[in-house]
């Protein structure tokens, strides 16, 4: 939890604290090691809707509290 965690975006902290690798994510998403690589590190932009979707069922299976917000800004459509 030292420097390390100041280039983690809340994606990349969480997949820290519950000891995931992007590797393993990648095969279970579906999404490109790369892709999911920059969105742990801060300062990428928001996936799209259909990746945010892949990465958060597979999170999901983790952990049943998470929510899509909990790691990316979204806003709700009313």
């Amino acid at each position: 939890m030292g420097e390390k965690q100041l280039y983690l975006s809340r994606l990349g902290l969480w997949m820290e604290n519950h000891n995931l690798q992007s590797d393993w994510l990648a095969y279970q998403s579906g999404v490109k090691k790369s892709t999911i690589d920059m969105l742990a590190r801060t300062g990428y932009k928001k996936p799209n809707m259909l990746v945010m979707r892949k990465i958060y069922s597979e999170l999901k299976k983790i952990d049943h509290t998470i929510k899509l917000s909990d790691f990316w800004d979204v806003q709700t459509i009313k």
